[in-house]
């Protein structure tokens, strides 16, 4: 997957126990995880634990004292799992403002309407290499969470995405996308895989078109059930090589293997965290309870080293990693090839939704465009859109952009492997790192020069001819030809038959 950490390749996985029922609140004999205890405690219900009388845990946690938290916030690992407690949430109270309050103290502005913060006081002139080699937190909550429960929820997600799901062990972590029968693409998404259920972790906003893409493949002898908890919890991308001493400075966890995630109990509440940082960055990935996320940002505000950043700055990051954005470079219009989302595509996993139209592209070497960040000078602006020109011939187009005052303007966009008029290479992409284009306005008039960048985040491997030497097809019409659309709606029949 994307994204890695240096705390170690053992994966601690996460186990579940069955729910016990007394009075009017339910309880659970759980097995704590680092001491062995057999049978742990019942929370009081004066709240000794985190003030919730509904979790058992271990009487070892170091977070009943408020004045031993920043010394050892974090209690000993719980065997539980998330599927366990989100049917429960609203039997809690809910406290949606503690959070705002807190990174509103931590300098925070909000526009209006907004779940996340906009930006912090210092985030606005963010050098991406400073966020490679510190350590930097995001709220990523205004993004998708779908949980998929039951017996078939490990097959139907293997047919219905184009990673290998099917096999997958408790506690791993995995990038996949979702594409229709000709192999566009709807979504790029993480799973994780726990003993009762897969959360799905996808792009902002993008809840009912999952859904519904989802639930048309879901059949009545299906044992699949699809919710959205993307209200019920907070989500925390930790960024950058120095996340890993954050997270050891916390006591979060001694080894979290690469493609893994852990649980941990804070304040009573469970906490994911997961390797991965939703870019091609160093880091991890937090989920946690409304209730309490307030308190762990707090929590992680009091690291010495570790800063905020908002949602202005997290999509500034994303365009100069090359991670490609829901409506820009997610669309109908590319293939997740063309994304370069080799890493998320298992090739031999056999019939799924857009699994031969992938396999017809991958074999026939028909990548018809790739993604590539261009740089413009300082009083240069490029927008979403306008067309990249090279020695007078389109080539491709602008999918995301931004400006900074001082540094002149850094966008992404698809452009044609198979140009005619594209640079001699090596076999790398077409040969368009170092190129000199231009960005041509709606109407027709040079927006800006610019120069052709390589991104860290797409995952493109060594062609083996020369753009130069590739021949378009004939009838080519560009990025995002993912082959006969009768054959695929053919196979997405068949991937579904195969599933009844």
């Amino acid at each position: 997957m994307r994204g890695s950490n240096a705390l170690g390749s053992g994966a601690s996985a996460t186990m579940a126990s069955p729910t016990l029922q007394r009075k009017d609140y339910p309880y659970r004999a759980w097995q704590c995880a680092t001491c062995q205890r057999g049978r742990v405690k019942r929370a009081s219900r004066a709240g000794n634990h985190g003030g919730d009388a509904r979790l058992a845990i271990c009487g070892r946690t170091a977070v009943k004292d408020q004045s031993m938290r920043k010394r050892l916030p974090f209690g000993h690992v719980i065997r539980a799992a998330l599927d366990d407690i989100v049917p429960e949430v609203d039997l809690w109270e809910e406290d949606a403002t503690a959070l705002k309050e807190a990174q509103i103290a931590s300098g925070a502005e909000f526009a209006e309407g907004d779940a996340v913060p906009l930006h912090f006081t210092r985030d606005k002139r963010l050098p991406y290499a400073k966020v490679r080699k510190g350590c930097f937190v995001c709220d990523v909550s205004n993004k998708c969470l779908l949980r998929v429960s039951g017996g078939d929820r490990l097959e139907f997600l293997h047919n219905q995405s184009t990673a290998s799901v099917r096999d997958a062990s408790e506690g791993a972590v995995i990038d996949t996308a979702f594409v229709n029968a000709q192999a566009r693409l709807i979504d790029l998404a993480t799973l994780y895989v726990q003993k009762n259920s897969i959360l799905i972790l996808a792009s902002p906003g993008n809840e009912s078109t999952l859904i519904s893409h989802l639930e048309k493949h879901v059949f009545f002898r299906d044992d699949v059930h699809i919710e959205d908890i993307s209200s019920e919890l907070s989500i925390f991308h930790l960024l950058g090589e120095k996340s890993v001493d954050a997270v050891r400075s916390l006591k979060m966890v001694d080894e979290l293997g690469q493609a893994s995630f852990s649980l941990l109990n804070f304040q009573g509440y469970p906490v994911i965290i997961a390797s991965g940082s939703g870019s091609s960055m160093d880091g991890f990935t937090l989920m946690v309870h409304k209730q309490v996320a307030g308190e762990l940002w707090e929590l992680l505000m009091a690291e010495e080293d570790l800063s905020p950043i908002g949602s202005e700055a997290w999509e500034r990051l994303r365009i100069m990693d090359g991670r490609p954005g829901i409506g820009a470079e997610i669309s109908s219009d590319y293939n997740p090839l063309e994304a370069g989302l080799y890493h998320c595509v298992d090739l031999e996993k056999g019939c799924s939704i857009g699994q031969e139209a992938i396999s017809k592209i991958s074999n026939r070497g028909a990548v018809r465009s790739r993604l590539w960040g261009l740089r413009a000078p300082d009083s240069s602006s490029i927008y979403p859109g306008q067309k990249i020109m090279f020695d007078g011939t389109a080539v491709g187009s602008i999918t995301s952009s931004f400006r900074h005052e001082h540094h002149g303007s850094f966008a992404m966009g698809y452009i044609k492997t198979r140009s005619k008029r594209a640079p001699a290479t090596s076999g790398d992409g077409g040969g368009w790192e170092g190129s000199e284009v231009s960005v041509i306005g709606s109407d027709g008039t040079e927006a800006a020069d610019a120069t052709v960048t390589k991104l860290s985040y797409p995952n493109y491997p060594i062609l083996e001819v020369d753009a130069q030497d590739s021949k378009p097809d004939a009838g080519d019409t560009g990025a995002g030809d993912s082959g006969d659309s009768t054959t695929a709606d053919a196979e997405e029949r068949r991937s579904d038959v195969q599933r009844k």
